[in-house]
């Protein structure tokens, strides 16, 4: 069992300050760059998807909206959360809508977008809306937040991936890093959690640990489909990425998987083989109609900001690169654009809300002087751009 502070929860109008110390901040820009590569690297050159497959391209950027809503109830000022990344949804029950959050900034944000020097930042929190109104889970107290989830381990933290429902209870994917040392880069991914939660009440009842070999990260995606819960994975290897996929009985997540070997289902984690390659750490799958779909920030190259769409007739593949969906227009200079998700549970008819992360890759100071530097941004994109090419 992992311990973990006792909960706070806050909603809009609380206040609270804490000091926070620069070593944390070092730590906290880490979070990014499991989703994109192991290092710094200079920004990649603009275009990376070829003109002539995706000359339509241009046409859906026309199309696409601002997600309005979406980015109004996320730009916060005053108490809970103010900005992260992660920015998973899960629909609970009763309609709630659960949003699972990486590294966290809490408290206030001036009136000029600044934040103060002493607004705390933790390692995750999960963030619960009823309609235009949002509380945020943490750990500790409002005084002194900690994460919402810890693990057991000392110098250890979770960054949640993604969820979903089983009967009345919520199951999260945990991967989990530890500090190797007290350096920016001194630390590695320790392997991935299942956290059990009750509902409605978000109590956390149990740890268990998930299958971590072959240097794959499951819990990238989950899938609910009509014979079983597909979880996706990405091999991390730093500058390569490779999709894998393991599958549980429907309502057995956290039960024994099988995991696709090429061209059959085994009970062999080392027999995984790799699906394809170029997603990011996180993405998104979800069917419409009878087409898979893999909605990802293109990984093809370090820090491209181009949010793509790779389309596959079956869970397994094969998978066809099917569009470039949007390309952020934030991510210049050393801002860069990161972890793409879709939330087709919140979308209207054949439109798709996606989300994408913000971060400055250099400069520490950037999050405090612009608190929107630091923050999910939401956009509508149109179903129709969805192709399959096999």
């Amino acid at each position: 069992m992992q311990s973990m502070a006792p909960s706070h929860r806050y909603a809009d109008g609380d206040k609270f300050q804490r000091a926070f110390c620069a070593a944390v901040l070092l730590v906290f820009l880490l979070g990014i760059f499991w989703t994109v590569a192991g290092c710094v690297r200079p920004a990649a050159p603009p275009d990376r998807i070829d003109a002539g497959r995706h000359k339509e391209a241009s046409e859906l950027f026309l199309q696409a909206a601002p997600a309005r809503f979406y980015n109004d109830l996320f730009t916060r000022r005053d108490g809970g959360w103010t900005g992260g990344d992660g920015t998973r949804s899960v629909v609970l029950p009763d309609g709630r809508i659960l949003w699972l959050f990486g590294d966290t900034f809490l408290g206030t944000v001036r009136p000029d977008r600044s934040r103060p020097r002493a607004a705390p930042m933790v390692r995750n929190t999960f963030v619960v809306q009823s309609g235009d109104t949002l509380v945020t889970l943490h750990g500790g107290t409002a005084a002194s937040p900690q994460a919402f989830v810890t693990p057991q381990e000392r110098g250890s933290w979770y960054w949640p991936t993604d969820g979903l429902v089983e009967g009345n209870r919520l199951l999260v994917f945990l991967p989990r890093f530890t500090a190797t040392g007290p350096g920016m880069w001194e630390w590695r991914w320790n392997g991935t959690d299942i956290g059990t939660f009750s509902l409605p009440e978000l109590r956390l009842e149990k740890i268990t640990v998930a299958v971590a070999v072959n240097r794959v990260i499951y819990g990238a995606a989950l899938l609910k489909d009509a014979d079983a819960t597909y979880i996706y994975g990405a091999e991390d290897l730093q500058s390569a990425k490779h999709v894998h996929i393991a599958k549980a009985a429907p309502g057995h997540l956290d039960d024994a998987w099988e995991y696709w070997d090429g061209e059959r289902w085994t009970d062999d984690p080392l027999a995984s083989k790799r699906l394809f390659s170029g997603a990011a750490l996180q993405f998104s799958v979800f069917k419409t109609g009878d087409r898979y779909v893999l909605i990802t920030s293109d990984n093809r190259n370090p820090f491209d900001s181009a949010i793509v769409a790779y389309v596959s007739p079956s869970p397994t593949g094969p998978w066809s690169l099917s569009s470039l969906l949007y390309r952020p227009p934030e991510a210049k200079g050393d801002i860069v654009a990161y972890n793409a998700l879709a939330h087709p549970h919140l979308s209207p008819q054949d439109r798709l809300v996606l989300s994408y992360n913000l971060n400055h890759i250099r400069d520490a100071e950037a999050v405090y002087r612009n608190a929107d530097v630091y923050r999910p941004r939401f956009v509508l994109v149109d179903l129709k751009a969805l192709r399959y090419e096999p």
